[in-house]
């Protein structure tokens, strides 16, 4: 008997078991879930009886996804202060923590301990006060502070006097929530850009179950039903992406109502809302 030729085939073998187990446990981790049609209409049809309309394409597909892995503030440092402020400016304050820059009328905090940075400055003036010019500027500073990452704007609010415009981070196809931008603009000439980031480093090892779409649509209407509503609300976007949960990056739904003023960011594995 060839002792060796029964050693490597019963390599082989093991090699083979541990290969399908391996796959199997990927099979089961990677395991979809898809709502039903019937699954769906129930849940559209308790949205119609409580006023609230439903236009928007539904993913019925759900499958575990990881926690994301978030590093330092890379984004905010000198490099920030010249895009916002330019070559020629002073450092008013600093301390372990935070650092202060200022050039006529306009300043900028680093806190990147706190993942934080905050623009303000006393110094435009508007002659013309309308959305696109409005938002084109707001559009412009982001680009600046930003470089290459890509950010898409997803909220805006223009008013006589005041608009806010409202900007995050985006990779692939999903949304970054942590890192985000908020433009304030007054018509009295005051600007304040108030930046959020943490450095995406990638994905932790194990995946979690995520809620099933059916599921988080029904957490989202009492939501929904627990806020009081000028006119009868409307579901017009769902976004996916991630977002600060307490300490953890959690993948997340973000439902927007209406013209994206109002949005209810859900924990997609607790189906909680992310305040």
């Amino acid at each position: 008997m060839n002792w060796k030729t029964i050693r490597v085939g019963l390599l082989v073998i093991l090699v083979v078991v541990n290969l399908a187990l391996f796959w199997m446990n990927r099979l089961e981790q990677d395991r979809l879930y898809a709502a039903t049609d019937d699954q769906l209409q129930q849940v559209f049809a308790l949205y119609e009886e409580n006023g609230v309309d439903v236009d928007v394409l539904i993913n019925r597909e759900s499958y575990p996804r990881a926690p994301m892995v978030l590093g330092e503030a890379s984004l905010l440092d000198r490099s920030l202060v010249e895009a916002l402020l330019g070559a020629e400016y002073q450092t008013t304050y600093m301390d372990a923590r935070q650092t202060r820059y200022a050039k006529e009328g306009e300043t900028i905090l680093l806190d990147p301990a706190n993942h934080r940075a905050e623009y303000t400055s006393e110094r435009l003036r508007w002659p013309i006060w309308e959305k696109e010019t409005l938002r084109s500027w707001a559009d412009a500073q982001v680009s600046a502070c930003v470089g290459s990452r890509d950010y898409v704007r997803i909220g805006e609010s223009v008013e006589e006097e005041r608009a806010e415009f409202s900007y995050c981070q985006i990779r692939g196809e999903e949304y970054l929530f942590m890192n985000r931008i908020r433009v304030m603009i007054e018509a009295e000439g005051a600007v304040s850009i108030t930046m959020e980031y943490y450095e995406p480093l990638g994905y932790e090892e194990d995946k979690r179950e995520i809620r099933p779409i059916d599921e988080m649509l029904y957490a989202v209407l009492r939501e929904i039903l627990a806020e009081d509503w000028e006119k009868s609300p409307s579901l017009t976007q769902i976004r996916c992406g991630y977002d600060l949960d307490g300490q953890e990056a959690v993948y997340c739904l973000e439902f927007v109502i209406g013209d994206g003023q109002e949005t209810i960011r859900m924990n997609a594995y607790t189906n909680e809302r992310i305040e």
